[in-house]
């Protein structure tokens, strides 16, 4: 299309002006071609320094991506463009946020614009849809600072002329500024050095008041005096100062609006100050839980070194940078026996000393792990000779066995290590098990040595093959056997569920745990076996134990099965086969939150067909994982099972009891079933009834054990209820 002259663009305005709306002409270059003579009180400037002018300067900056976008998108296509909030300038300085809605014309040429004043109304729907929009932000896992501009910018566009500046600490201790609109930097400057437990001036003001602190007259006031220039040239004449809030009431920071005018802020605008400093407590606050959560999940409590599941992500990002390592896997010579007969206390001063050693004599480029137990795991990165991983070995076994103070006696330490190396995009699980092969093969030869991985080592990890054969012959000769462990609801003490657990019967080896044989079958298709083979027997147990029990008190049975079973195309067909349809409702599936879910669409689906199916589903291991609220949102459980690490310390260390406490009120807002494991102590008890969780299970309550011991504890029915006493009594009985 050719040039438009200044009469068509005339004619095209005549053609939508009703005479009392603020309407404007945008070519699609655009530049402002006509406007209403309304409009000058909108822009309060000549329409004629505005026209055939980029209207890219009338926008706020903020709004100014979003409304490109709009703009772009309206004509691309024909019709209305739904109407949305953008801050247009008035004057030099002042915006002010109008209802916007376009039109395209001419063809995509040019968009009509109709721009009108927002109602209190529209303001609410508004704000409701911007505080959903921000906590969608920080719900899906945006920087502090993303967010927290965000709610910036919201009460930037919702208080008229104003400017606002969030002030929150950093870690260490200082307030940080942070704003979504420039303003000069002696403003910001004015907290320097100021803490939030010492904030000055306004902020102290606020913080003593506990209310929104209204100041008039800025450059008049001593505390401003500092930055009048500034404020004087910026035309600040007023500030509301607004404290924010955690949920508990702990002080979180403060929100700062600059004001250009010196009236009173209405009520509408002080609702907005009051919702942006809530919004700023919450966010914070839900970031404190993720921290935590985050620590405890990667981070060892006793040594401070990462845990296992660092340990991976290290590694994994290594091999996907196909950056060549080594590894050195640690194992200390005779823990047992020092924890044992010197007592758990000496056992975890080892450990600490030794992390401390560790990390004291390894080399630059070198990281120290521990995984669990007595192991430890040292990441040497980029490409190293043999010889040199050697070196570092030896280097750590003689840091080792320098004397330590150990239950006020001196000890020598010696451990057994052993060495793989990786090449660039190397499996780094497969040169975990090739460390530990070889740490193994030190052990064997006595201990306080190194051995490199060597093709002789490596024909023993054909051993764990071998077992694989042998644990699928024990599945077809009924050499596995269940045991259950009972699920207590907290509120009337009662057996409310079992979890089956399954062991191996082994000819040569004796009764088995599944730490050492369920690792292997995950190796292979061979633990979809064994989940069927589980899966088949608990439900026959539960048809059995049904048929005794009142319907008034159901009992549910919990598996768990591995992230594969879970996608097993199969899965409904194998619960129509082992489940009657009264049982299925009562049948639990569990997920271990830390099993990695390849395909999460197809795991998505698989759970929804699951819950129509009525059948109960927990995700397990609750919050050690690296996306537990994602889980929770992603497979809509009915359950999940708070770790027995956060249970087991939360009597010693309130950040702990801070976790599961957060993790029962995760379970309240989504309407779950939330369970803590590995309860063994009456005060551990005390506390999770207080917080209110629904369901506990551990050895305070029983052990995992065979169906007749079970029945002799809690009566053929399972329905008994649970006493410290009686449990006692009976325990001793079956010596369990």
């Amino acid at each position: 299309m050719g040039r438009i002259d200044t009469q068509v663009w005339q004619a095209l305005l005549d053609d939508h002006d009703r005479g009392d709306e603020l309407v404007v002409i945008v070519d699609s270059g655009f530049v402002l071609r006509a406007a209403s003579e309304r409009t000058q009180e909108a822009f309060a400037v000549p329409l004629s320094d505005v026209i055939d002018q980029s209207i890219v300067g009338l926008i706020h900056e903020s709004d100014l991506e979003r409304a490109l976008g709009a703009f772009e998108q309206t004509t691309s296509h024909e019709g209305l463009r739904p109407p949305d909030v953008y801050r247009v300038k008035q004057g030099l300085d002042t915006y002010k946020p109008f209802d916007v809605s376009g039109e395209t014309v001419m063809e995509g040429a040019a968009v009509v614009f109709r721009l009108s004043e927002i109602t209190n109304r529209r303001r609410a729907e508004m704000l409701a849809i911007e505080q959903i929009e921000v906590l969608e932000l920080q719900g899906s896992g945006r920087p502090r600072s993303e967010c927290l501009t965000a709610l910036a910018n919201l009460c930037d566009r919702h208080v008229e002329g104003s400017v606002a500046i969030v002030h929150v600490p950093t870690p260490d201790g200082n307030l940080e500024q942070i704003c979504a609109s420039p303003i000069p930097d002696d403003i910001r400057a004015r907290f320097v050095n100021q803490t939030l437990r010492d904030p000055g001036g306004n902020l102290s003001e606020a913080a003593e008041r506990g209310l929104s602190f209204i100041e008039h007259g800025l450059t008049d006031l001593p505390h401003w005096a500092a930055v009048s220039s500034s404020l004087e040239h910026a035309e600040y004449r007023s500030c509301v100062t607004t404290p924010a809030h955690r949920p508990t009431g702990e002080l979180a920071g403060f929100v700062e609006v600059l004001r250009r005018s010196d009236r009173r802020p209405d009520n509408a605008e002080l609702s907005v100050h009051a919702l942006v400093g809530r919004l700023i407590g919450l966010i914070l606050d839900r970031m404190s839980f993720e921290e935590a959560l985050s620590e405890a999940a990667f981070t060892d409590e006793l040594t401070g070194l990462g845990n296992r599941r660092q340990l991976q992500e290290h590694m994994r990002g290594l091999s996907m940078r196909r950056e060549p390592f080594g590894l050195l896997g640690i194992d200390i010579d005779q823990f047992a026996w020092i924890n044992n007969n010197l007592g758990h206390a000496a056992g975890d001063q080892l450990l600490i000393e030794v992390s401390r050693r560790l990390r004291s004599a390894l080399p630059p480029d070198a990281e120290a792990f521990r995984p669990g137990g007595d192991e430890f795991v040292i990441v040497v990165e980029h490409e190293r000779r043999s010889e040199d991983l050697l070196a570092i070995a030896k280097n750590l076994l003689a840091v080792m066995r320098e004397p330590m103070s150990l239950a006020k006696t001196e000890r020598r330490v010696n451990a057994s290590i052993g060495i793989s190396k990786s090449v660039g995009g190397s499996d780094p699980e497969r040169v975990l098990a090739r460390a530990d092969a070889a740490m193994y093969a030190a052990k064997r030869e006595g201990g306080a040595g190194v051995r490199m991985f060597s093709e002789p080592i490596g024909q023993e990890m054909m051993r764990r093959m071998a077992l694989a054969d042998e644990l699928r012959g024990a599945i077809a000769n009924n050499e596995l056997r269940l045991v259950y462990q009972p699920v207590i609801d907290l509120a009337t003490m009662r057996v409310a569920g079992v979890e089956a657990l399954v062991r191996w019967e082994h000819p040569s080896h004796g009764l088995l745990g599944p730490n050492e044989f369920v690792p292997v079958a995950e190796e292979s298709t061979l633990i979809l076996e064994l989940d069927e083979w589980v899966l088949t027997r608990a439900s026959a147990q539960l048809d059995r134990w049904t048929a005794t029990r009142t319907p008034l008190n159901p009992l549910e049975l919990w598996v768990n099965l591995s992230a594969r079973s879970f996608i097993r195309p199969d899965l409904r067909r194998l619960l129509d086969k082992v489940a009657t349809p009264s049982a299925r409702g009562r049948i639990g599936l569990e997920l271990t939150e830390r099993d990695p879910i390849e395909d999460l669409e197809g795991a998505i689906r698989a759970f929804q067909r699951l819950r129509s199916d009525g059948v109960l589903i927990a995700i397990d291991d609750f919050g050690t994982g690296l996306a537990s609220l994602q889980r929770v949102a992603d497979f809509e459980p009915s359950n999940i099972k708070i770790d027995r690490s956060f249970v087991s310390r939360m009597s010693t260390s309130p950040k702990f009891q801070m976790v599961v406490e957060s993790i029962i009120d995760i379970g309240r807002r989504f309407d779950l079933i939330v369970t803590a494991e590995g309860v063994e102590e009456l005060g551990q008890l005390a506390v999770l009834q207080e917080l209110g969780c629904h369901h506990a299970q551990g050895f305070l309550f029983a052990r995992p054990m065979v169906v007749s011991d079970l029945e002799r504890l809690f009566g053929s029915s399972i329905d008994g209820i649970w006493s410290p006493s009686v449990t006692n009594e009976t325990a001793d009985r079956l010596n369990v």
